[in-house]
């Protein structure tokens, strides 16, 4: 039916490797960048699951799933952004004004969320829960990865400044040294601290990644010095 519709008999289409090669080698790299993201943001469970009992591991689950959950609210206005973004990529001065505004959003979303969450978070797992010990245990863990998933959150700035100028390696340099640092920091946090061992670990890898995704900003004050 797609042939059909563009009005093209498949039998001409030739496959040209060359005009393939650019294309692939990108998809290949943002694939890579995917396997390594999930992997890593996975990875503080995987390892807490072989070294905690099933019950307590079953409660850094749901707290970790709401607070990468929350990364959600922020969704919307990334999409809305990312277009201008990515063709903003040669404009140095759109870009930055793009990435000065999407911080403040960010920042927003981030203070009026985490005023409702210092007033009303317990409140709020109890009526959930049902259950005054689960909360207990959950709020101190989802308190701390909550912290990690605002590092994530301002992240995506870099992140798609990066997507913008076509350096999917940046990420993917991200991407492996937060995964490295997980797999060498994580157990002896674990061993230390428990399940709240696991969210140090989770806090520091996305502390990395925002540390290194902030050169945009270094790199846009560098061109209007230059101007001056």
């Amino acid at each position: 039916y797609a042939w059909k519709f563009v009005q093209t008999k498949r039998v001409f289409v030739k496959f040209d490797y060359k005009e393939f090669q650019p294309a692939l080698r990108s998809a290949i790299k943002m694939s890579m960048v995917v396997f390594l993201g999930v992997l890593t943001t996975q990875l503080d469970r995987i390892l807490l699951s072989g070294m905690v009992p099933i019950k307590q591991f079953g409660f850094y689950v749901i707290a970790s799933a709401v607070s990468q959950g929350v990364l959600g609210l922020i969704q919307p206005f990334v999409q809305a952004l990312a277009p201008s973004i990515m063709q903003s990529h040669d404009d140095e001065k759109t870009l930055h004004t793009l990435n000065v505004r999407l911080t403040k959003i960010i920042g927003g979303i981030v203070l009026i969320g985490s005023a409702l969450f210092l007033v009303g978070g317990k409140w709020i797992l109890n009526v959930w829960m049902g259950d005054s010990q689960a909360v207990e245990i959950m709020y101190p863990l989802l308190s701390i990865l909550l912290i990690g998933s605002v590092l994530n959150a301002f992240y995506h700035v870099g992140y798609y400044n990066w997507l913008a100028k076509h350096r999917a390696d940046r990420i993917l340099l991200v991407n492996a040294a937060g995964l490295l640092l997980t797999l060498l920091i994580t157990p002896s946090l674990i061993q230390w601290k428990g399940m709240i061992g696991a969210t140090f670990g989770f806090v520091a890898m996305n502390l990395v990644s925002l540390c290194v995704s902030l050169e945009w900003m270094k790199k846009q004050s560098a061109t209007k010095k230059a101007k001056y």
